[in-house]
């Protein structure tokens, strides 16, 4: 790979000429750039030269930091593999990749090859830095949080504290997209990664949220409009250009449904019922009894835990759903910075699991989060958690399921009720086919970011 560089730095150098100064970046081995890419005294830079390109939300930020750091004629050099295609032709993932750069404002204008034996299995994007742009895409940063709060203040209507931001997007576990207009944020596109059981087999998806748009704004429903430019930006760059994600999900209402299908960022693949029950007298075996789990450390609980996703999971062999094992109950319940949920092992004594399941109470309102059980215990663990709503005052008891998957949740008087709210997959980049996500998601509250 040195020789490979050698090479290319000469042929920048004779493109460029010998008196103009040229930034090396680092490349794929490096942290995502956040701000300026240089650390130059100077005000902007002329030329900007990268070896093997960033993947994910790294390319956003590439292109993004070379468009702050580059003066208004300044010019990209990245250094990329001949194919990498992955699952569409050369062309098309050629096209998504200068696509992507132009939306952060950096305009693809030519491509350089070798025939070279060692050089040739790379070729060299030449990008020149655009002006005049409406809006401009960037990677979402720590850097920007004052913006990001505003602006989710604005579309939601409450604020969001940094803790919270940071439960969700801190230490790699999420990322995404934002939308500058001059030099004000007016959209946001998040995304949190998550890992997955996708037909048996282990892989990861992004969970898409936070999705906000400056209410001045969002009159651009168009492919040149910001959320748009935001949600398409995502996609291409950690769907398409990042082999660890296969696909993404969310829990878009009605409208951003069909903007979204119009746009062609979303199909729908499935919809999401609201179950509700009573808080009425059930009965329970004998011996059942439901044990709350307080401590993030209990080995003996993390291996219960384990154990009972690993029995739910073959129940699913045909499902899509995020893995619930001990490490996912640890960071999205008991570690949740502000909600205080009740995870409960419902046992049969004296030692015997039978399933885990969390509740949100907010006054007399419970919301089921999630049951991790296998299949044949879940009407045992439904009726638990009613005799604990009726036990403890409470009015109701709520859950979201994929409607796919609500009959395991039916248990005695349930009232079922569709909460608007759809099950999405990308469509603007790369994956699997609609066709075979249809109805494949199993969904719960637990998915969400805002219960």
């Amino acid at each position: 790979m040195k020789q490979v560089l050698e090479y290319w730095t000469a042929h920048v150098r004779e493109l460029v000429g010998p008196d103009q100064k040229i930034e090396h970046l680092p490349g794929s081995d490096s942290e995502c750039p956040q701000g300026n890419v240089h650390n130059s005294s100077d005000d902007s830079l002329p030329v900007l030269f990268t070896g093997p390109p960033q993947t994910g939300v790294r390319l956003i930020a590439l292109f993004s930091s070379a468009w702050e750091s580059l003066r208004a004629d300044g010019r990209l050099f990245v250094l990329r593999p001949s194919d990498f295609s992955g699952d569409e032709t050369a062309e098309a993932a050629e096209n998504r990749m200068w696509q992507l750069a132009a939306r952060c404002g950096m305009e693809h204008a030519a491509t350089h090859r070798s025939g070279d034996a060692g050089a040739g299995a790379y070729c060299l994007d030449e990008y020149h830095r655009r002006s005049a742009l409406r809006w401009r895409v960037a990677a979402a940063s720590t850097r920007q949080l004052v913006e990001l709060r505003r602006l989710f203040k604005v579309a939601f209507g409450h604020e969001v504290s940094e803790r919270l931001w940071d439960w969700k997007y801190g230490q790699g576990r999420g990322c995404g997209s934002v939308v500058w207009r001059g030099d004000q944020l007016v959209a946001h596109y998040g995304i949190i990664s998550r890992p997955i059981q996708f037909k048996g087999r282990e892989s990861r998806a992004w969970l898409v949220g936070d999705v906000m748009v400056e209410p001045g704004d969002r009159g651009a429903l168009t492919k040149r409009g910001p959320f748009f430019l935001a949600a398409a930006s995502c996609s291409d760059a950690c769907l398409a250009f990042d082999p660890q994600h296969l696909i993404g999900v969310g829990f878009p209402n009605v409208r951003v449904m069909r903007l979204a299908e119009k746009l062609d960022i979303y199909r729908s693949v499935g919809s999401i019922r609201e179950l509700s029950w009573q808080p009425t007298a059930v009965s329970l075996p004998r011996g059942i009894r439901a044990v709350r789990i307080a401590d993030d450390a209990d080995a003996a609980v993390g291996k219960s835990v384990q154990r009972l996703w690993q029995r739910m999971a073959a129940d699913l062999p045909d499902a899509v759903l995020v893995r619930r094992d001990w490490d996912y109950v640890r960071q999205r319940y008991l570690q949740h910075p502000e909600i205080d949920y009740r995870v409960y092992m419902v046992k049969r004594l004296p030692v015997f699991e039978q399933g885990v399941i969390v509740l949100r109470m907010q006054g007399a309102a419970w919301e089921l989060m999630d049951v991790i059980a296998p299949m044949r215990h879940f009407p045992l663990l439904l009726r638990q958690a009613i005799h604990l709503l009726k036990k403890s005052g409470g009015q109701r008891l709520s859950a979201w399921v994929t409607a796919a998957y609500a009959d395991r949740f039916c248990s005695g008087d349930c009232l079922d009720q569709d909460p608007g709210v759809a099950v999405p997959t990308s469509f603007w980049a790369p994956g699997p086919a609609v066709e075979s996500l249809m109805d494949r998601w199993w969904l719960t509250y637990g998915d969400t970011d805002f219960h």
